[in-house]
């Protein structure tokens, strides 16, 4: 489910910032739905792919550890980023950035730990 649902993380990320100068509160809403759907099946089966890639002896410290370490870094420079391009007239830069960390996302996840072993 997570590799079918990165890739339509990028699409709404692009479509919620294509479509923000809209007036029309619906079409801004489905669009934001649309994202938080997207961003659900990501963020529900995350802890599955860390569990099935961590052994069992540090599992749950080893994944407390990258969930927060990940959260740190792109949570904590996301707005400083996108603050600093739209300032300098990158009006679209959110939505590459969300784009760029799905690319990330993606390329992490095509090798299964599942699938490699016999």
């Amino acid at each position: 489910m997570m590799k079918s649902m990165t890739p339509n993380i990028g699409i709404t990320a692009l479509m919620l910032f294509l479509g923000g100068e809209s007036e029309n509160h619906v079409l801004i809403m489905l669009r934001l739905s649309l994202y938080t759907i997207a961003n659900t099946g990501i963020s529900a089966t995350i802890f599955k792919y860390m569990f099935d890639a961590l052994p069992l002896p540090i599992r749950c410290t080893g994944s407390s550890f990258i969930y927060s370490l990940s959260v740190a870094i792109v949570g904590g420079t996301a707005p400083i980023f996108a603050a600093f391009l739209i300032n300098a007239n990158y009006l679209m830069s959110p939505a590459y950035y969300v784009c760029l960390f799905g690319l990330f996302a993606f390329i992490s996840i095509s090798k299964d730990p599942a699938e490699s072993s016999p």
